[in-house]
């Protein structure tokens, strides 16, 4: 089972979300797209389109700079208290 939630490190400077979302619908329906300095979160619509956005873009190109994406494993952390 691959996530729809995808870890997109080593962005560019001056990377955003217009430009992150774009190379990333080619691959399916993105549904959300947050940046974080030099990395980004990618929602995909479903698995299948997140399973051909990691496999394509994966140690690609963009905007000058290797980026790595991966399935985020990431889990929301219970708050203290």
């Amino acid at each position: 089972m691959v996530s729809t939630k995808l870890y997109v490190g080593s962005l560019p400077e001056g990377c955003d979300n217009a430009s992150l979302e774009a190379i990333f619908a080619k691959y399916g329906k993105v549904d959300e797209c947050d940046i974080v300095k030099n990395y980004a979160f990618v929602h995909m619509a479903n698995e299948d389109e997140a399973k051909l956005a990691i496999d394509a873009l994966h140690n690609s190109e963009f905007m000058g700079s290797k980026i790595t994406v991966e399935a985020s494993h990431s889990k929301v952390r219970p708050k203290p208290g």
